[in-house]
């Protein structure tokens, strides 16, 4: 049974901190999506590999096997004392508790996770790879770093205290969960974060991933439409990393059209894209163009996302666009040819 912070609930329900037991189980968790997702969490792609220790809790005083996910080892020694041990300069981006008190943080890694850093800090230029350790660093969007996944957890968990409405906020909570393997967490606050804002496009991304994957089709659609209908206002992503975010989306749409015999549409109607207060403009005549699409090859799918993306496209460099088709430029040859009649 995977452990679960207690505060992650009263941050969500607001309930009283009594009123939650110390170890809440799945079913504590507010929503529907982190039941279903914990259901068929072993078909959710990882976003990094296994990687077991046994590791004793110095609160309780004893062990466990855990799933500390990716060492990242941050061999900067310019702020750090020569006496720094090696399991205190490695960040682990699992995400785990103590299976007997709940706490978390408080450590005491065995020997065999010291030799693995060591391990990874000799091999760094050798040909051969371990997925399991690298030299790095990990930090939030605010740029503060912290040692284990739960202590960046209570970070999170602190600034959504003074900031519970912050959709985006709560976004960066569940990234920090999907990292450290708990899909269900990440559904839980992916879901409560679409209560404060409908149209969070990142929210609306990984939904739509964790859905196709376990074969929720039409739910993997609806929160993959949405992402679309959000894009044009999201500014939370580099322009090209979000066309390739977007490309990503609407390549497994494409693909849940065609597994669908086309039963599910593969993009959003007008009529949804106005009602989400999209003004379309000249970009209506884009929509109903046929593009060359090519699945798994997301390249193919950018001018499309270039779509989506409407005034935002503008900041790709022009020669890194794809969207080639300019109605607006038509427009002016025709009424230049008129001037000249």
């Amino acid at each position: 049974m995977a452990q679960i912070n207690p505060r992650l609930i009263q941050a969500i329900t607001e309930q009283p901190t009594e009123d939650i037991p110390e170890s809440p189980t799945v079913a504590k968790l507010p929503g529907t999506y982190a039941k279903l997702i914990n259901r068929n969490k072993d078909k959710i792609k990882s976003r990094c590999p296994d990687n077991f220790f046994m590791v004793k809790c110095k609160s309780c005083e004893r062990k466990g096997k855990y799933n500390v996910g990716l060492i990242l080892v941050n061999i900067d020694q310019k702020s750090r004392p020569e006496e720094t041990e090696p399991n205190e300069m490695a960040q682990t981006t699992g995400y785990f508790r103590c299976k007997h008190c709940n706490d978390a943080g408080n450590w005491e890694m065995p020997i065999d996770f010291n030799m693995a850093i060591l391990a990874g800090m000799v091999m760094h230029d050798s040909p051969i790879e371990d997925k399991r350790c690298e030299l790095g660093t990990h930090r939030l969007f605010d740029g503060s770093w912290h040692l284990y996944c739960s202590d960046a957890e209570e970070h999170l968990l602190d600034l959504l205290t003074e900031e519970p409405d912050n959709a985006y906020l709560w976004t960066r909570l569940a990234n920090l969960y999907f990292t450290g393997n708990r899909p269900e967490l990440t559904a839980c606050v992916l879901e409560h974060a679409l209560s404060i804002d409908r149209y969070q496009t990142e929210a609306r991304y990984t939904l739509g991933s964790f859905f196709h994957q376990i074969g929720e089709l039409e739910l993997a659609a609806e929160h993959y439409k949405y992402m679309l209908l959000s894009a044009n206002k999201y500014q939370k992503m580099d322009v090209i990393d979000f066309r390739h975010f977007l490309a990503d989306g609407l390549n497994d749409l494409f693909l849940i059209h065609l597994r669908s015999n086309q039963e599910i549409p593969f993009l959003p109607s007008i009529e949804s894209m106005e009602q989400a207060g999209l003004n379309l403009g000249n970009d209506r005549k884009i929509v109903e163009l046929d593009f060359e699409l090519f699945p798994d090859e997301l390249e193919s799918f950018y001018p499309l996302a270039e779509m989506y993306m409407g005034s935002l496209r503008n900041r790709i460099p022009k020669r890194q666009r794809r969207l080639t088709i300019s109605i607006n430029q038509k427009g002016k040859k025709k009424r230049h040819k008129k001037r000249r009649k």
